[in-house]
C-alpha cells in the first residue's frame, strides 16, 4: 500500500455547473522566496505551516486554517485575496511536505472561463480553497503553501506555472468550443431526441489532436465535459430552449 490515501473524494473535483473547477494532482515539490511561517504551539506533533508570498505576486496567500491538519493527516484551508486591479479567472495553489516521503501537489480554481457565470476574482476579493484532505502513514514535519499560478482576464499570466495550469486553460477552451459546436449540429438535424442522446453518453465523441501534451488533453476533455453537463442539466431542469441558450452561449478565446 502506498503512503498517502485520498479521504474525500477522487484527484480531479470538478463542479462544472458553474465551472469553479478545482484540480487536485500529488507529483514534484515545493517553492522558494521568502516566507512565513504559521505556528502551531502545544501540539508538537502537529507539522508547521510555511506559507511563501513572492513580492510581486498579485495574488497574496492571506490565512490558513490548519484546525484539520495533524502529523498523519494534510488538510489546509487557504484564502487568497486579489492585491491587484485586474480581474482573476483562475489560480493555481501548490503545496509540499516534508518527511520521511515528500510529497506535493497543486490545487486550481478555474472561475471566468468558458462562458462560466462564476465571476472572476475582482480587486480586494477573496477566495478560499481546500489542499490536501489526504491520510498518511508516516509523520509530516512541515508543509509549505505557495501560489504557483495567476491567469487574468486579459489573458495573460503570472507565476512559475509548475504544473502547466496555462496548458490546462487552452484545453479546456478548445474542447469547450468543440463540444458546443458538435452538440449544435445534433441539435440541427437530429432534434430535441438526438440532443438528449448526445448529452445523455458519458463522454461527447470528440477526441484532442494526437499531438497535444498531456495537459492540453486533460483540459480538453474538462471542456468537452463541461458542456455535455451543462447541456444535459439544463435539458432536464429547464428544457431544450435553456439548453439552446448554452449552445449559443459565447465562450472565450
Amino acid at each position: 500500500m502506498g503512503r498517502w490515501t485520498k479521504r474525500v473524494g477522487i484527484l480531479i473535483r470538478s463542479g462544472v455547473a458553474a465551472l469553479g473547477i478545482l484540480l487536485v494532482a500529488v507529483s514534484s515539490q515545493g517553492a522558494n522566496h521568502s516566507s512565513v511561517a504559521i505556528g502551531q504551539t502545544g501540539e508538537p506533533r502537529k507539522p508547521r505551516v510555511v506559507v511563501v508570498n513572492p513580492t510581486d505576486c498579485p495574488l497574496r496567500i492571506s490565512s490558513i486554517d490548519s484546525d484539520r491538519l495533524s502529523a498523519y493527516h494534510l488538510e489546509l484551508g487557504v484564502v487568497v485575496v486579489n492585491l491587484g486591479v485586474r480581474p482573476i479567472t483562475s489560480y493555481a495553489i501548490r503545496y509540499s511536505e516534508s518527511g520521511k516521503c515528500p510529497v506535493s501537489g497543486v490545487v486550481a480554481c478555474y472561475m471566468g472561463v468558458i462562458g462560466s457565470s462564476t465571476p472572476n476574482l475582482g480587486s480586494g476579493q477573496s477566495s478560499e480553497e481546500v489542499l490536501g484532505a489526504l491520510d498518511s502513514s508516516q509523520a509530516i514535519e512541515r508543509v509549505e503553501v505557495a501560489v504557483d499560478f495567476v491567469e487574468f482576464a486579459d489573458r495573460t499570466t503570472w507565476g512559475p506555472d509548475r504544473y502547466r495550469n496555462a496548458q490546462i486553460l487552452a484545453g479546456m477552451r478548445a474542447g469547450a468550443r468543440e463540444a458546443q459546436a458538435y452538440l449544435k449540429h445534433v441539435f440541427q438535424f437530429a432534434g430535441d431526441y438526438g440532443l438528449a442522446s448526445a448529452v445523455a453518453a458519458e463522454h461527447l465523441p470528440l477526441e484532442p489532436p494526437k499531438e497535444s501534451r498531456p495537459e492540453w488533453i486533460r483540459g480538453f476533455r474538462l471542456g468537452t465535459d463541461t458542456i455535455r453537463t451543462r447541456v444535459k442539466q439544463a435539458m432536464e431542469s429547464k428544457g431544450t430552449e435553456a439548453a439552446g441558450k448554452i449552445l449559443n452561449q459565447p465562450l472565450d478565446s
